[in-house]
């Protein structure tokens, strides 16, 4: 049934209402002319005979989150480390929050900057966190890095490089490695072993050269 139609259909019905409500005097003159002007608006039409109709908004409760977005470019420095069996390149935010960590590596506030005089820069990462988001799996190979590796840092057009000189496992507790050192330091730590939060797995390493 087409639109012209639904319309002449509409009419007829207004019009043996009208005259029901005449016949049985079932209403004065005003109440028999709302309710045809009532009938008579249910449908709409445009300046073509075409119905018009309402915008309606449906909102889908099964359509998926929208992924979101993270503005990786508000970071502070950059971290890379290569090797044969390491290659990560990660922006370094300030702070250790979930926010954070979600998004990259967190430098710890309380711990120096890179510099060439002194202070220990502490950087933390996931090695593994559930969610998929950028910084979950930031560390995760961070457990191969050896003696002798190189780290470098690109803070404000420097290169800074960094030499493992030492590894270890710590308790979560342990709080010595934010420690502050004459020399200049940076450190590595994330969850340890592999898929747990029992331990953390620190790496320390000496400054070599600055360009």
């Amino acid at each position: 049934m087409n639109q012209k139609r639904i319309a002449i259909i509409v009419s007829i019905i207004v019009i043996l209402l009208v005259i029901f409500f005449v016949v049985r005097g079932g209403g004065d003159e005003t109440q028999i002319k709302d309710a045809g002007e009532e009938l008579a608006g249910a449908l709409e039409y445009d300046e073509d005979g075409e119905l018009e109709k309402d915008d309606v908004k449906i909102i889908n409760e099964d359509e998926e989150e929208e992924e979101e977005e993270f503005d990786l470019t508000n970071h502070n420095f950059i971290l890379g480390i290569k090797t044969d069996t390491v290659d990560i390149q990660a922006p370094v935010f300030d702070g250790v929050t979930k926010n954070v960590l979600d998004k990259g590596v967190g430098r710890h506030y309380t711990t120096a900057i890179p510099n060439p005089e002194t202070g220990n820069v502490v950087l933390s990462g996931h090695q593994f966190y559930p969610g998929g988001k950028p910084g979950h799996t930031v560390f995760e190979n961070l457990d191969e890095l050896e003696i002798g590796d190189e780290v470098s840092i690109d803070y404000f057009g420097k290169s800074y490089t960094y030499k493992i000189n030492d590894s270890k496992v710590v308790e979560p507790t342990e709080v010595s490695i934010l420690e502050q050192t004459e020399k200049p330091q940076l450190t590595l730590y994330t969850c340890y072993p592999r898929y747990t939060t029992e331990k953390r797995l620190v790496y320390t390493a000496d400054l070599i050269s600055v360009e």
